[in-house]
Parts: structure tokens; sequence; C-alpha cells
């Protein structure tokens, strides 16, 4: 992802949708950390007919968890109904360490 030591979603996101190019549902998306936000913006974004395979995210987090540095990826709460009219298949991997 572009400039990593000062991350922005209007960077990150416009990045990931070149590189993805247009999705399918035999696209299958691992992010984590902010590349996991950064993937249900994406899937936020997509047109409604659009889906993709699976999504596995890693270590994520849906609100800014108090860091000024990472405000932009949370400037609008996520649309989870949205999300899943995407996608069907997720798995989310957490610790409490």
């Amino acid at each position: 992802m572009p400039d990593t030591k000062n991350p922005h979603i209007d960077k990150w996101l416009p990045h990931l949708i070149e590189t993805v190019g247009k999705p399918s549902e035999n696209d299958y998306f691992v992010g984590h950390s902010l590349g996991c936000i950064t993937i249900l913006k994406l899937l936020e974004g997509l047109a409604e007919n659009e889906k993709v395979g699976g999504v596995i995210l890693v270590a994520g987090f849906t609100y800014n968890l108090g860091y000024k540095e990472i405000s932009s990826f949370f400037q609008k709460p996520v649309d989870f109904n949205k999300i899943k009219s995407h996608c069907e298949k997720f798995i989310a991997i957490h610790s409490d360490r």
C-alpha cells in the first residue's frame, strides 16, 4: 500500500481498486490491520451486481481506536449490510493478546 508510514484511505482505497480491477466471485481478499477496513470500504463501493468470493480479515477493526494517524479510514460508519450484499463468506481472525 502507498505511504504506509502515513496511511490515508484516500491513497489506499484507490490503490486497492486499481490493483484489483473488476472484482469477481473468483476473487478472495486477505487483509491485516488497516488492510481490513480498506477491503471493507472497497466492498462498500462495489456496484449492486458485483460480488467477491470471500474475505479473510486478520487483526482488523472497524473504528479508530483513538489514533489520529488512522482517522481518515473511519470518517464514515461501516455499512455492514452493503458489504454483506457483495460477499457472503467472511473469516475474522482475532486475538486477545
